[in-house]
């Protein structure tokens, strides 16, 4: 049995990572049995190249992967760019009326390579700390001409409020979305994993082969309605069920493992 003709991209938090943070043994162990058959295993995250690093050491993932939801595809191995979006500079007009509005609400601002705080909370202090990321805080006039995400840490009784109020500032040029629930963001135009799934499948790892894309969360939505096979996690959102042709197992059962196991047992259903 070969599976050359397949790559699987996984969202991390609530798909591939246990609340726990780590990754459970079964889907351990699947992949890298998924792997020796000839599949390709790689990562689809919100995360930035440094925050997604010690993922792809420990899995061993040798394909591109997709980070800043979307907004950036890596190899690691070739330690290169294949392909990125950046903030048009409006976002810094976003971020200051922001600060000025919801001073409880952190923002967090992601460039290629570095993370800029630039106005802390609880929450993205947390956040920095939890993977490890070095970073500088800055004032206004610090903040970096070229951003591909900025993270806004939303206390959870104000989320509701606030997401409100950024989708109505949505415009051509600013993406926002809720990825958890006391993180939102800012991307830009048209960025999304989806299409960060589509500029991954034009490299040469993944060009001509099966996309399978497993999530949880709304910002997993168009990478799933992207994929040749959506799949949704057992814990995922109702409207992200909705979406998928194949709802699986929990991340906390070895959703990634049931995924797998299915492709395995379907090929023939699958191409």
């Amino acid at each position: 049995m070969k599976l050359d003709q397949y790559f699987l991209a996984t969202d991390m938090d609530g798909t591939l990572l246990t609340s726990q943070k780590t990754i459970s043994q079964r889907d351990r162990e699947a992949i890298k049995h998924w792997k020796e058959l000839g599949g390709e295993f790689t990562i689809a995250t919100g995360r930035s190249m440094l925050s997604a690093k010690r993922y792809v050491e420990t899995l061993d993932i040798t394909m591109p992967v997709i980070l800043f939801n979307g907004g950036m595809v890596y190899d690691y191995q070739q330690q290169k760019v294949l392909w990125n979006a950046c903030l048009s500079q409006r976002y810094m007009d976003v971020v200051k009326q922001v600060k000025q509005k919801y001073p409880q609400v952190g923002i967090e601002v992601l460039g290629a390579e570095t993370t800029y705080i630039f106005h802390p909370n609880d929450i993205v202090i947390d956040h920095v700390n939890r993977e490890k990321l070095e970073y500088q805080m800055v004032e206004e006039q610090e903040l970096p001409k070229e951003a591909i995400k900025v993270l806004f840490g939303v206390p959870e009784d104000l989320m509701e409020e606030f997401a409100s109020h950024m989708y109505q500032l949505e415009e051509t040029e600013l993406v926002f979305v809720k990825t958890h629930t006391v993180y939102f963001e800012m991307l830009p135009e048209g960025i999304n994993k989806g299409v960060g799934l589509e500029h991954l499948s034009h490299t040469s790892q993944a060009e001509g082969k099966l996309s399978i894309a497993v999530g949880d969360f709304f910002n997993d939505m168009e990478m799933l309605q992207k994929a040749h096979l959506g799949v949704a996690v057992g814990n995922a959102l109702p409207e992200v069920k909705q979406i998928a042709d194949l709802v699986v197992c929990t991340n906390e059962e070895g959703a990634i493992a049931d995924t797998m196991e299915y492709v395995i047992n379907n090929q023939d259903n699958e191409k």
